[in-house]
């Protein structure tokens, strides 16, 4: 290099610039170096922070194949510090997206409120220079994935049970440690995933997760709330006696050992709805029914003093085992406030008596509130035989009032 370079004709010496794996560069006029640019010789890898290319484009001639899953992968480009800088396809947390040809990998620490982070962002901004008709076929996108599949020559099927296994976009949400034990475990709030999975896992919590066309996965952890589009899986692992609180689906495609959310019965062991509302105010209009049926509530008291409680089911059946006083009703909706305004509702329960072999007496509650159709209000001691009493709450003048109808037996 001259007179003033490493070794010139004169035997001077220069020491590098940097730190050990640090690039040398000219750095007016001395041997510069930068951390942002280094050469790892022992993973044969060369980190830039940043690459500007004017001009010419920036292209790569060698063909992307993936790697076996070892140290390093031939052909894998990985934009971004990979996890505290190790961007080895070992540290990846999803094994089945391991070894992807274009990984867009970092990690940071996060503490700040404020901070807003995102893995990879995609923005596209269109501006109109006409009116686009309606008869015009014109898309816009700010990114889209094509996935094609095709049987070959031989027409060969590809007969999957997940229905996310064969998507355009896919990946997974994890909530703590999985493959990458430094990451560590956590507790979140609200977690969502799309054509994808919900993971949790052991030792981390969940409160609320949300998926479209999703699996809600349990390994050891928990999953307070889930709510699902067309769930595919609702679990399929378990760690210890993972549970979900409540589970709710606007779609399930049924009872089956793949599909829906049988797999386990660790979704459905708790409180599990297709659709719910728990503000009362919220109005429902719905179109014609084709078919429905109603849980039925098995009452636990079966002598002396019973309230019907309607948070136990708009169904409910006692069998006496002895003399029964129906002392009153409860938790009967015959209002609902918006803070607005207050809209009045009515609330109907209906009541089965099964008498046994050997029939009791049931009282009715008496008062003003408890009226009751024809002024019948007693109810059959037949052996074995049935009784069926509708309850309607009602709001009347600002009073509720119970209207009853208690049926004669079925024998």
């Amino acid at each position: 290099m001259g007179a003033t370079g490493v070794t010139g004709a004169t035997g001077v010496t220069a020491a590098p610039g940097g730190a050990n794996t640090q690039v040398q560069f000219n750095a007016a006029g001395v041997l510069g170096a930068d951390a942002a640019f280094e050469f790892d010789s022992d993973l044969a890898q060369l980190r830039v922070g940043n690459i500007i290319s004017s001009g010419d484009t920036l292209t790569n001639q060698n063909s992307f194949v993936p790697g076996t899953g070892g140290s390093s992968a031939a052909g894998r480009i990985v934009i971004g510090n990979g996890f505290g800088g190790n961007t080895s396809p070992d540290m990846d947390f999803a094994t089945r997206m391991r070894n992807a040809r274009l990984s867009v990998w970092g990690s940071h620490d996060q503490s700040a409120s404020t901070q807003q982070t995102a893995g990879m962002m995609v923005q596209e901004s269109v501006s109109l220079s006409a009116d686009l008709p309606l008869t015009m076929v014109s898309r816009a996108y700010a990114s889209g994935a094509i996935l094609q599949l095709g049987g070959g020559s031989s027409a060969y099927n590809y007969l999957n049970f997940y229905s996310v296994a064969l998507t355009a976009q896919n990946g997974l949400v994890v909530v703590g440690n999985s493959g990458n034990s430094a990451v560590g475990n956590t507790s979140v709030n609200a977690v969502t995933g799309t054509l994808t999975g919900v993971q949790v896992q052991t030792s981390s919590t969940a409160t609320h997760g949300v998926g479209y066309t999703a699996a809600g996965i349990l390994s050891g952890g928990d999953l307070t709330n889930f709510t699902a589009f067309s769930p595919f899986t609702a679990d399929q692992s378990g760690g210890a006696s993972p549970d979900v609180t409540s589970y709710i689906v606007y779609y399930n495609p049924g009872n089956s050992a793949n599909r829906g959310s049988v797999n386990n019965n660790k979704f459905r062991k708790g409180s599990y709805w297709f659709l719910k509302n728990d503000d009362a105010v919220a109005a429902c209009q719905l179109g014609s029914l084709t078919q429905f049926h109603e849980f039925c509530y098995t009452s636990n008291a079966t002598s002396g003093s019973v309230d019907i409680n309607k948070t136990n089911g708009q169904v409910q059946t006692i069998t006496p085992s002895g003399a029964v006083t129906v002392s009153g009703y409860s938790n009967f909706v015959t209002s609902a406030s918006d803070s607005a305004n207050t809209d009045a509702q009515t609330d109907t329960v209906t009541i089965i008596i099964a008498q046994g072999a050997t029939p009791y007496s049931v009282t009715m509650p008496t008062g003003a509130a408890y009226k009751y159709a024809g002024g019948v209000s007693t109810v059959g001691e037949t052996a074995n035989s049935r009784t069926m009493i509708s309850v309607t709450a009602v709001l009347v003048d600002g009073t509720v009032e119970y209207l009853t109808t208690v049926s004669p037996e079925f024998v």
